[in-house]
C-alpha cells in the first residue's frame, strides 16, 4: 500500500505493454566455446625437426605405389594385335615364301596355248597381246567356268539329280542370259557325240574282227 505522506517515496508507474520483451524477440545466448584439450607434454624442437627430416628422406628414397602405378600407366603404350592368319586369308590372299601370291580357288590356270588359240580366233592377226592381258584372259576364263558350273549345279539340284549333264549347262546359259551362245554349244556338243559314237563303233568292229580271226 502506497503511503502518500512519505515525501521520499516515488509514485509507482507501471510499464506499458509495448516495452515488454516478446517471446519472438528473445535472443538465445551464444554457445560456449568448444573444449580444447591441451597437453602438458613438451616436445623438444630439435627432436621434431629431426623426425620431419627423416620422414622427408624416407619419402624421397621410396616413392609411393600410387605414383609409380600412375607413371607406369602413362608410359605404357597400347599394343596392336596382329590379325590372325585365318582372318587375313579370308580378306586377302596370302603370299608364299617364294613371293608368289596364293590366289585360293583361282590359283590354277587353263592351258595358256588353248586360251590364246581362242583369243586369236576372235581378234585380227595384227593385234598384239601383252603378257598381262594374256594372264587376264586366262583368269577370266577360269572365273567364267566356275560361275557357269555353280549355276549348272543349281539346275541339277532343282531337278533332284546329283550328276551334272550337258542339259544343265545349256539351262545355265539361259539363266545367265547367255542364250545367244547356246546354239554354238549345241552344235559343238552334237559333233562331239557323233565322234564318240564313231570311235565306239570302230572299236566294236575291231573286237569282232579279232574274235573271228581267233576262230
Amino acid at each position: 500500500m502506497i503511503n502518500n505522506n512519505n515525501p521520499h517515496q516515488q509514485p509507482f508507474n507501471p510499464l506499458p505493454p509495448s516495452s515488454l520483451v516478446q517471446p519472438s524477440q528473445f535472443v538465445s545466448p551464444p554457445p560456449p566455446p568448444p573444449h580444447q584439450l591441451t597437453s602438458s607434454f613438451h616436445v623438444p624442437s630439435g627432436t621434431t625437426s629431426s623426425k620431419k627430416d627423416a620422414g622427408t628422406t624416407k619419402k624421397k628414397g621410396r616413392p609411393s605405389s600410387k605414383t609409380s602405378t600412375s607413371a607406369t600407366t602413362i608410359n605404357q603404350q597400347p599394343q596392336i594385335q596382329a590379325p590372325s592368319s585365318s582372318s587375313s586369308g579370308m580378306v586377302a590372299s596370302s603370299s608364299s615364301a617364294s613371293g608368289e601370291i596364293n590366289e585360293g580357288e583361282y590359283s590354277f590356270d587353263l592351258p595358256r596355248t588353248n586360251v590364246l588359240r581362242v583369243i586369236r580366233r576372235a581378234i585380227p592377226e595384227e593385234i598384239a597381246l601383252s603378257n598381262d592381258s594374256k594372264l587376264a584372259f586366262a583368269k577370266a576364263a577360269v572365273v567364267f567356268i566356275m560361275y557357269l558350273t555353280a549355276t549348272a549345279q543349281e539346275e541339277a539340284t532343282k531337278h533332284k539329280r546329283s550328276t551334272l549333264t550337258a542339259d544343265d549347262v545349256l539351262d545355265a546359259l539361259d539363266t545367265l542370259e547367255l542364250g545367244d551362245y547356246k546354239e554354238e554349244l549345241v552344235r559343238t556338243l552334237h559333233q562331239y557325240r557323233l565322234n564318240q559314237k564313231a570311235k565306239k563303233d570302230k572299236s566294236t568292229k575291231r573286237k569282232k574282227g579279232d574274235e573271228a580271226d581267233d576262230m
